[in-house]
């Protein structure tokens, strides 16, 4: 209910808007004219009535900092009387945020580096100081300019991802009332050109025969794998031989990016590469163990390989080939499959994306698939 009250004071007369709920906190306003207190007092009103109503004062007392805590279940929890919830060792029990910890564990950690990262380079704003957007756009150029935490200019890309991480925690703050609107929602860091470096049939033949000569004897069997399936690093280093048909010439992506099996057909020259190239590792089950690195612990549970960095490196000097990162074998991977045919559909299929939007880079290598079939679908009109 509101209510509009006369207020005398040293430059005159002034109108005090309240507008008082059950389950909301009281707010006032002073005004100098009355017909204003009751406009605000109306407005105030109906955002409540609506369910948008958030309180100004909790945005002025709430600290980024403590947002990020509690959304990253760290803030200590407290009980109904407003009392300190601690563990039976008398530890402050942490929490804010369930859905939190619903992520993979590696997905947690970057989350919270970045909000980390936000909180170090704003400083300690309330909330209310972030509802224009001006310092988090600021920070993002600055972010792109250098001031992260490698020190370094970043993309586009890693800097979106920056404000993707404090855009979610903003958007628990709506969902909890602490502010009425997401400032970084929409908030672009710039634009991602989208890369498709793939290689040359010279390129590859050369880089193939450079990963055989490598010291690490599993790269060539890796990168040939990476050529034939599109699979990611990550993904190629936690396969197991279990994943691997070798009746059926199937690799089967079991713990994707996209959190979804991906089956992929391989030909049989590619499993026999695996067959001849690769070591058995006793203890350890991975398709790319290291060979001589074992459990400190045999109850603890098996690493996951690493990636053959300084022989990859090697073999991309040795065989002369610039700008080629790992993940462009994806790309040449997808390159060939789009020529050879595959709709944009199979080809979001076969690399593990759920829209049809990332492979649209492939769109002008089917080009000629597609004209075949309308040309036939011409042809048959008359």
């Amino acid at each position: 209910m509101a209510s509009i009250v006369p207020k005398k004071g040293k430059t005159g007369l002034r109108w005090q808007a309240s507008v008082r709920r059950k389950g909301h906190p009281n707010v006032h306003r002073t005004f100098r004219r009355k017909a204003d207190a009751e406009r605000w007092a109306r407005k105030v009103e109906a955002k409540v009535e609506r369910g948008e109503f958030v309180a100004e004062t909790v945005a002025r007392q709430t600290l980024l900092s403590e947002l990020v805590a509690m959304y990253t279940n760290r803030a200590p929890q407290v009980d109904a009387a407003g009392d300190l919830i601690v563990d039976r060792y008398g530890e402050p029990v942490l929490g804010g945020n369930p859905d939190f910890g619903d992520h993979p564990e590696r997905d947690r950690a970057k989350t919270i580096a970045k909000l980390d990262w936000w909180v170090e380079a704003l400083g300690a704003p309330t909330l209310d100081r972030l509802l224009d957007g001006r310092l988090i756009r600021d920070a993002l150029v600055k972010l792109r300019a250098g001031a992260g935490p490698s020190g370094r200019k970043v993309s586009p890309a890693t800097a979106n991802r920056y404000r993707a991480a404090i855009r979610s925690a903003l958007s628990y703050a709506v969902d909890h009332r602490m502010i009425p609107t997401n400032p970084a929602k929409g908030m672009k860091a710039g634009r991602e050109v989208a890369r498709v470096r793939r290689l040359d049939n010279g390129e590859r033949k050369r880089l193939l025969e450079a990963c055989k000569q490598a010291s690490d004897g599993r790269l060539y069997p890796m990168v040939v794998l990476a050529l034939a399936s599109g699979g990611r690093q990550g993904e190629l280093m936690k396969l197991r031989w279990s994943d691997v048909d070798f009746e059926r010439a199937r690799v089967q992506f079991l713990d994707t990016k996209n959190r979804e099996h991906r089956g992929i057909g391989i030909s049989p020259g590619v499993l026999a590469v695996l067959r001849e190239r690769l070591v058995r590792v006793v203890g350890d089950d991975h398709l790319f163990a290291e060979p001589g690195r074992v459990k400190s612990d045999e109850s603890a549970k098996t690493p996951l390989p690493r990636f053959p960095r300084a022989a990859w490196e090697w073999a991309l000097r040795e065989a002369e080939i610039e700008d080629f990162r790992f993940h462009d074998c994806r790309h040449d991977f997808a390159s060939r499959l789009a020529e050879s045919g595959a709709t944009l559909a199979e080809l979001a299929e076969a690399l593990g994306h759920r829209t049809l939007a990332m492979v649209k880079r492939y769109s002008h290598l089917t080009e000629g698939h597609v004209a075949d079939v309308t040309r036939r679908a011409s042809e048959a009109l008359l």
